[in-house]
């Protein structure tokens, strides 16, 4: 509120801004006094209304430095500048370092005097040290497989890194609302990388989970068909042989007849749920194994991408 001259203004209307101000004053006081009131309160109130808004800029600058400070500490430097890995794409999924999401980018440094630094980077680098860039998602899986190995050196990874991988998925990062949700409750897509992803540590066979979200519902119709054939008739009905890939009362590939009535993305959120299921379970890698196997002459016999890539499993 703009503060008119004095001579604009009468007595009541500077009455009026002392009383909003709750300022008391003399009822018969003069209009110089009750003017110099005024202006005296107003005065104040720009001062501490400077003050807050500092406060606030202070506020704000250490808020974000703390998500800085934090992004880095949990997902390592090279968010900022990938050029500073030693590698170029991630080792699981093959994945360009440029490519992968920012908040799904993850880089740790060891200290490697066996490993000629460039003469460029020489200064800037003095201890030695490399620095990998990965896919957290990547590393993710891999912990959960109990594979805790650095995949360029074969060298157990430290704990400090291990607990920076779980930090990304269990809140510390700034980012968890992101990555949380494709544990339990992602998407169609993040849940088929997820999938196939195992699928390749298992069998050690590249698979693009693009082959799986490319098909039609035909074509999904037709792979549960040969999932569910495959379950109940080819392998055994034996109790022994199921239990080795599910315990008992779990389920996979039933209520075909319901599957032949569903769309799209209802069968892929049933086929993923199942084929997750046959990958967890299983104590054995060769079982593991197996089960992977049997998933991608699935996909083999419906997908022509699949079929092109993996020759060797189409029939």
């Amino acid at each position: 509120m703009a503060l008119k001259p004095f001579n604009a203004m009468r007595i009541p209307e500077i009455k009026a801004g002392l009383r909003l101000r709750n300022i008391r004053f003399k009822a018969n006081g003069k209009k110089q006094f009750l003017y110099d009131l005024l202006v005296e309160s107003m005065s104040a109130e720009r001062i501490q209304s400077a003050s807050c808004q500092r406060d606030l800029i202070k506020l704000q600058a250490c808020v974000r430095g703390w998500l800085v400070r934090n992004r880095l500490r949990v997902h390592g430097a090279a968010i900022f500048n990938t050029s500073i890995c030693n590698n170029a794409v991630d080792p699981v999924t093959l994945t360009e370092l440029d490519d992968i999401p920012p908040k799904f980018l993850f880089s740790f440094s060891i200290t490697r005097p066996d490993v000629e630094i460039p003469p460029d980077k020489y200064f800037s680098n003095p201890d030695q040290k490399v620095t990998y860039g990965f896919d957290v998602r990547s590393l993710k899986s891999l912990l959960e497989k109990t594979m805790t190995e650095n995949p360029f050196t074969r060298e157990p990874l430290p704990k400090s890194v291990q607990d920076r991988i779980h930090a990304c998925f269990e809140g510390s990062s700034p980012f968890r609302r992101v990555l949380s949700p494709r544990i339990a409750t992602g998407s169609v897509d993040e849940q088929a990388f997820k999938c196939f992803h195992d699928i390749y540590l298992a069998t050690g066979c590249f698979v693009d989970e693009a082959w799986f979200l490319r098909l039609n519902r035909l074509g999904l119709i037709d792979m549960f068909r040969h999932c569910y054939n495959t379950w109940r008739y080819r392998i055994g009905g034996t109790p022994e042989i199921r239990q080795r890939f599910v315990p008992p009362g779990v389920h996979v590939f039933s209520n075909y007849g319901e599957m032949l009535g569903a769309n799209p993305y209802h069968l892929r959120r049933v086929l993923l749920s199942d084929f997750e299921k046959l990958l967890s379970h299983p104590r054995d890698p060769a079982d593991r194994c197996t089960a992977a196997m049997w998933i991608l002459i699935a996909l083999t016999t419906v997908s022509e991408e699949a079929a092109d890539a993996l020759p060797h499993l189409a029939s």
